[in-house]
């Protein structure tokens, strides 16, 4: 049976016990997801099959593929309770879906472009949008995530679609298989994240980095509040 993105994603969420809203259209899911009532729940979706005002970093759209079933639109939303949100989640986040890609494909070269963009060579293939929402004196995070599946949009040239880099069909069990790792991955990157990442995070988000196959100059550190080192140069991540 070919896989319907959409269709299957409602389908894992329900039958993992995720508290699930979807809907076929609508305009943005963050959006949905900061008007919903977020208690009650460790982890909430928010998904859709397509956008019509689906939001990238500052002032950018999310565009995609006309395909029904081809893309992953979604706002996942975790409950942090009274814990303050650290800036250092958005490269922990980052470097979290990286890790479930790339250890769901070990063979396919994966890049993470900060601030949270996914690469295969020289395609986009997901983006990432954070957002904290704050309820009745709780604090939750939004993660924001788009990908191509299974088509990329004709109007962006530099986009890609994950099936396209893989040597093998995904299927509805292997497309299961990504969203039991992006679950864990991002679980793993809240409970292991503080005010500051640490060393295994740091060289991991520098390994992940200089796989991009469009980097001028190679990093050559990750600080612990996630700034980046090329030559003499900081780049702060939240200035990306």
């Amino acid at each position: 049976m070919s896989l319907h993105v959409f269709s299957e994603t409602q389908k894992w969420a329900r039958e993992s016990g995720i508290v699930l809203w979807s809907e076929e259209k609508t305009t943005s899911t963050n959006a949905i997801a900061k008007e919903s009532t977020l208690a009650g729940a460790p982890v909430r979706l928010f998904l859709t099959d397509h956008q019509s005002a689906g939001r990238g970093r500052g002032k950018n759209q999310w565009l995609q593929s006309e395909n029904s079933g081809s893309t992953f639109l979604t706002t996942w939303a975790f409950h942090l309770g009274k814990k303050n949100p650290q800036p250092v989640l958005s490269p922990a986040i980052g470097y979290a879906l990286w890790s479930a890609l790339q250890t769901s494909f070990p063979w396919v070269k994966f890049a993470l472009k900060a601030p949270n963009d996914l690469y295969c060579e020289d395609r986009k293939i997901a983006g990432l949008l954070l957002e904290i929402c704050q309820q009745q004196g709780e604090n939750f995070l939004l993660i924001g995530l788009g990908m191509n599946v299974l088509a990329a949009p004709d109007m962006m040239p530099t986009a890609g679609a994950l099936q396209n880099f893989l040597s093998i069909e995904l299927t509805t069990t292997v497309w299961r298989q990504i969203l039991d790792r992006l679950l864990l991955e991002f679980s793993l990157a809240l409970s292991q994240t503080d005010a500051e990442l640490s060393p295994t995070q740091q060289q991991s988000l520098l390994y992940a980095l200089n796989r991009f196959s469009k980097l001028e100059k190679a990093y050559q550190k990750v600080d612990k509040d996630g700034s980046l080192w090329i030559d003499s140069e900081i780049k702060h991540w939240s200035e990306l």
